[in-house]
């Protein structure tokens, strides 16, 4: 995207802080600005959406996230998991993600 748009703001009207949910997961991603990415802004921009799903997305799972879905959600999330790592035992040994939820 170009700079012009990642530093516009996220919502209509400007807004401070955003909670984004994705549909069926348990946990939110909380939207500030971030003044060094915003060039001191107060308002969340697009690239503090961005940014803050990037984040949130590369968080590890906790046991309780994962044992809150249903046997055939564990299993796409598995798939998803091993698409991910591959056969690349560093990623592995980190387990999974949020991104593996998405199931993409």
């Amino acid at each position: 995207l170009p700079p012009t748009v990642l530093t516009e703001p996220a919502s209509q009207p400007p807004l401070p802080c955003l909670t984004l949910r994705v549909g069926g997961l348990s946990w939110l991603v909380v939207v500030r600005p971030d003044t060094r990415l915003s060039h001191g802004s107060v308002i969340v921009t697009v690239q503090d959406v961005l940014a803050a799903i990037y984040v949130s997305l590369r968080r590890h799972v906790k046991a309780e996230e994962y044992n809150a879905m249903g046997k055939s959600a564990k299993a796409a999330i598995s798939r998803a998991f091993w698409r991910r790592v591959g056969t690349d035992p560093d990623q592995r040994a980190k387990g999974i993600r949020r991104i593996d939820f998405l199931c993409g």
